[in-house]
């Protein structure tokens, strides 16, 4: 591939000697490294602009109407039959899955972007799933899901914001792949100088050639992974921030084991 051309020249006869030659062509090879960096970072740059236009017509311009078509489903519902109210329910149910998915691509390109990087205090674990297990507590009875809270103890850690929605997207994508009429069981353990969290469920499970690919949704685009959407990956990053790891085995008894491993609070 040819970048450009290093001209050297002079009035005289066999001005240059052969190590003059290497010189020159040693120049011309990193003058071709400078100029393809830049134009590396350049693109990077406008793959970075675009990604964050992207995240705010989703924050804003497509909000903003999701919010008024949610208010006139309301309205149309107060004075529907049975039939069209079941209709009305189902696209009450996909614009708050939108506005989740809204959340979701703000939240990863804020943590793409370090925004929560200072934010750290001492917070308990306990605490942290209790009120997590209290929002998801309506998608659980919907599916007739028994949520077992097993560990006992109070687990502090040094956290910022987000490790709520860690502990959200982990519940809520143990749910979401459970059978009806199943269970879902949250465990702490004590590992030296970590606490380690675990999300069982007894799902689909994962194969075990996507048990990464799953954490790196937007990190390897030539994976087809079935509804991963945002949710790990924003698990991923969010366990990454708290210097810990997060990792999926298989459960013996059918589905998955999701782990969480994070330091205990000095």
């Amino acid at each position: 591939k040819v970048i450009g051309v290093l001209d050297a020249e002079s009035k005289e006869l066999n001005a240059f000697s052969e190590e003059d030659q290497r010189l020159l062509e040693t120049l011309a090879s990193q003058a071709a490294i400078a100029i393809e960096n830049a134009r590396l970072l350049e693109t990077i740059k406008r793959s970075s602009e675009l990604q964050k236009l992207f995240v705010s017509i989703l924050s804003h311009d497509l909000k903003n109407p999701l919010t008024v078509i949610k208010g006139y489903t309301y309205l149309i519902k107060r004075h529907a039959d049975e039939k069209v109210q079941i209709y009305i329910r189902e696209m009450q149910k996909s614009i708050e899955k939108m506005n989740i998915l809204i959340a979701n691509a703000k939240l990863y390109s804020q943590l793409k972007e370090k925004v929560y990087k200072k934010e750290f205090e001492k917070r308990y674990l306990e605490d942290i799933i209790k009120e997590t297990l209290k929002d998801l507590e309506k998608k659980a009875k919907e599916k007739s899901i028994d949520i077992i809270y097993k560990a006992e103890g109070t687990y502090p850690v040094n956290a910022n914001p987000t490790l709520e929605d860690l502990f959200l997207n982990l519940i809520d994508n143990a749910i979401k792949y459970s059978p009806e009429n199943g269970k879902v069981e949250i465990d702490i353990g004590d590992r030296e100088d970590k606490w380690r969290t675990s999300v069982k469920d007894w799902g689909e499970g994962v194969a075990d050639e996507l048990k990464e690919a799953i954490f790196e949704r937007f990190e390897r685009g030539d994976v087809d992974v079935k509804g991963s959407g945002l949710g790990l990956a924003i698990v991923k990053q969010i366990v990454d921030m708290h210097e810990g790891r997060v990792w999926v085995e298989n459960n013996p008894e059918g589905g998955s084991i999701f782990f969480v491993e994070m330091p205990k609070m000095k």
